[in-house]
């Protein structure tokens, strides 16, 4: 027997309310049907971008004289490890292949390959490697933020999905990246110029 002042649930009213939530979230995801080779040619960018800065921070770090660059570019080159190993997950669940490179990747390649010829020493070649490294980090920021913006435009709620979540996890620790190498660049700076 029902108590007063309950009320039974109607499932077929209360699934006519869900549906309509869920037609509006359908309504509301993004227009966009990216090609799935364009999504795995930006996201082979991506991962270049990892990898070079993996082999910047590794190169750098064994460059250096100063113990606290040695230590926070030996640190940057294992997160960048780890970004590149979260791409590469990225592009297999995409049906892609890491080790494939887009055209963009490659060009990506040869400017990290530029960057690692650092001849200049000592604190003058540490500012250099600051700069490249700085540098690399903006644009990996700028990256993780596309894909994040991305994510928000595609119609395909796995893919959606599997960019947003890459681009969550990459994106604090870039953010974190361009903030230390361009305040130790400033920092530098001064130090190379003025003595200070």
């Amino acid at each position: 027997m029902q108590r007063p002042g309950t009320m039974v649930a109607d499932p077929i009213a209360e699934a006519r309310d869900k549906f309509d939530i869920v037609s509006a979230l359908e309504e509301a995801r993004g227009r966009a049907n990216p090609s799935r080779e364009m999504v795995l040619d930006v996201l082979s960018l991506v991962l270049a971008g990892a990898r070079g800065g993996e082999k910047m921070s590794q190169q750098y770090s064994q460059q250096t004289g100063n113990p606290a660059f040695k230590q926070r570019w030996q640190k940057l080159s294992e997160q960048a490890q780890d970004h590149a190993r979260i791409i590469e997950s990225t592009i297999r669940a995409l049906g892609g292949d890491p080790v494939r490179k887009s055209p963009p990747a490659q060009d990506l390649d040869r400017v990290v390959g530029c960057m690692l010829q650092v001849e200049a020493p000592g604190e003058a070649g540490d500012l250099v490697r600051l700069g490249n490294l700085a540098m690399l980090a903006h644009l990996c920021q700028r990256q993780c933020r596309g894909l994040g913006n991305v994510a928000r435009q595609i119609r395909d709620p796995g893919m959606a999905k599997l960019l947003w979540d890459a681009s969550d996890i990459l994106e604090r620790e870039e953010a974190a990246h361009v903030i230390w190498s361009s305040v130790t660049y400033d920092d530098q700076f001064m130090k190379v110029m003025a003595g200070v």
